[in-house]
């Protein structure tokens, strides 16, 4: 199905007014034991793929293998399921990530213990296992990658040349990892189109150190964010306990620079983003009440840093209030503002109510870092957001987990489902646009080479910028004068962004990449 053009136009010097985004639909989706969702993406036909991990074998969830197994869902733009599979063996597997693929079908990112059921030739203990369904949720092929200790996968995105990077970390130092400087290691694996090894790097000291996000980066290398424990080996300093370990990788994963982030206490490092100017955002959350974390609010903070090209703190936040609140995921918006999504315990602070355990927390702040708007969900029990992405519709979705019958969900299946909830825009009104039809895109959908016009670039080259539906940047060029065409081929399916910035402020245009 080919989804309408959608254009919106932000400039630096237009008066845009907000609203908190209505919610336009939710769903709980599992069965009798316990699920929880790690991913979502939107789909060419305007629905969504999601991956979680469930332990249940009934209601909405069939086949499966044995303990935790991989449950994907293929929901239309309703949210209503079009199909689902579980995927896995006897043992425990969990789900971490999932993209649909250029061509057709899906690529699912998890971990496995198994060697049975849907898995083979696992190397031994806990392995990255790579699974490609079809358009219809088949399983046509899989892999197992690592050694013979504990390897956890965390975070996969599709780069330029059809291939994949794979972040997570490994104890091993045997099979397909090369190296271990001791304790667990981050372990970066880049695989090619077939979904080969073109090489695969360790990172780390004699400590505990783990990759939780990896990101391209404009210069066409990669960042990555996690947690280090390490005082030695690749990490220069560490500040206390755990800190945000950020590393800069350049295309064949060289160590650019690495640095550590926190204070004396547990500093996590989640998520990691390369900004439309150059700058980094990196996010988690702290425990420390000292060193970089100068304004903390309570027993454990969401924690936002904003980073130079060189990996120099720019700017630093915290949000939340005196009880324990954490940080899942972010997503930047096309006027440079941030949402935020994670878990809640506080009633004051940045928060206001909370309705029992934990409540699902969605803020969205300015490119000031000021907060716009703020939604606390939940009931009695627990409840979280683990993803949030950008929709087509210039909303939002978020994913996540809920135990709760009561408040704000319409129900549960039994111990905690998988909760998916879809917002509306949050952008109600535009005042004055210099640039009021600055871009045309064509042919809109594209598979090949995508043709920008805008006639506000003759006046000199203009900074062109193309963000994915999650707000990644994922090419960008200068626009010399008032036509050029892109190469769009080696991007995957789906909503993308085109932004360009002008002196006097910018324009933007959505495609669809088919």
């Amino acid at each position: 199905m080919t989804r309408s053009i959608i254009l919106l136009f932000f400039v630096a010097c237009a008066s845009i007014t907000y609203s908190q985004p209505a919610i336009e639909w939710q769903r709980n989706l599992g069965g009798s034991l316990d699920e929880y969702g790690t991913s979502i993406q939107q789909t060419s036909d305007g629905g969504y793929i999601l991956c979680g991990t469930t332990w249940s074998n009934n209601i909405h969830v069939s086949g499966n293998h044995g303990n935790a197994d991989i449950w994907v869902l293929k929901l239309d733009p309703a949210g209503e399921i079009d199909w689902q599979r579980c995927l896995g063996g006897s043992e425990d597997e969990s789900a971490d990530h999932i993209l649909e693929l250029q061509g057709g079908g899906y690529l699912v990112l998890g971990g496995t213990v198994s060697n049975d059921g849907d898995v083979s030739a696992n190397n031994g203990n806990r392995d990255f296992w790579l699974v490609r369904l079809d358009s219809e949720g088949n399983l046509i092929w899989q892999h197992c990658y690592g050694g013979s200790q504990l390897d956890s996968p965390n975070d996969m995105t599709a780069t330029p040349d059809g291939g994949f990077i794979i972040a997570g970390s490994s104890l091993s130092s045997d099979g397909d990892v090369t190296a271990n400087a001791g304790n667990t290691d981050y372990w970066i694996l880049k695989l090619n189109a077939d979904l080969e090894i073109e090489w695969q790097r360790s990172y780390g000291g004699s400590a505990a150190d783990d990759a939780f996000a990896i990101a391209l980066t404009s210069d066409g290398g990669y960042v990555l964010n996690g947690i280090s424990y390490s005082s030695d080996g690749d990490i220069s300093a560490n500040i206390g306990s755990g800190d945000y370990w950020v590393v800069k990788l350049d295309a064949f994963g060289e160590m650019v620079w690495e640095r550590s982030f926190g204070g004396s206490d547990l500093d996590f490092g989640v998520r990691i983003l390369e900004l439309s100017d150059g700058n980094f955002i990196a996010a988690g959350f702290a425990y420390s009440q000292d060193n970089d974390i100068t304004d903390p609010l309570g027993l454990n903070d969401i924690w936002s840093i904003m980073l130079s090209a060189a990996g120099e703190i720019l700017d630093a936040r915290t949000y939340g209030g005196s009880n324990a609140d954490s940080f899942a995921d972010l997503v930047v918006t096309l006027d440079d503002g941030i949402v935020f999504c994670g878990t809640s315990r506080s009633t004051d602070g940045d928060l206001l109510v909370n309705q029992g355990e934990s409540d699902a927390w969605i803020f969205r702040t300015d490119s000031n870092g000021e907060i716009i708007w703020n939604i606390q969900l939940g009931g009695s029990d627990l409840d979280s957001f683990l993803k949030v992405i950008a929709t087509d519709d210039n909303g939002y979705i978020a994913v996540g987990a809920s135990s709760s019958s009561d408040g704000d969900l319409t129900g549960n299946y039994g111990g905690g489902d998988i909760w998916v909830l879809k917002f509306g825009p949050d952008v109600v009104g535009v005042g004055e646009n210099k640039h009021p039809s600055g871009i045309q895109l064509y042919p809109n959908p594209c598979k090949e080479r995508l043709y920008i016009t805008s006639p506000y670039c003759d006046g000199g080259p203009v900074a062109l910028q193309i963000f994915d539906a999650q707000g990644r940047k994922v090419a960008h060029s200068i626009m010399a004068n008032s036509m050029i065409d892109i190469n769009i081929s080696q991007l995957e399916p789906g909503q993308y962004n085109v932004v360009l910035q002008y002196t006097s402020g910018r324009s933007s245009a959505s495609f669809v990449k088919e």
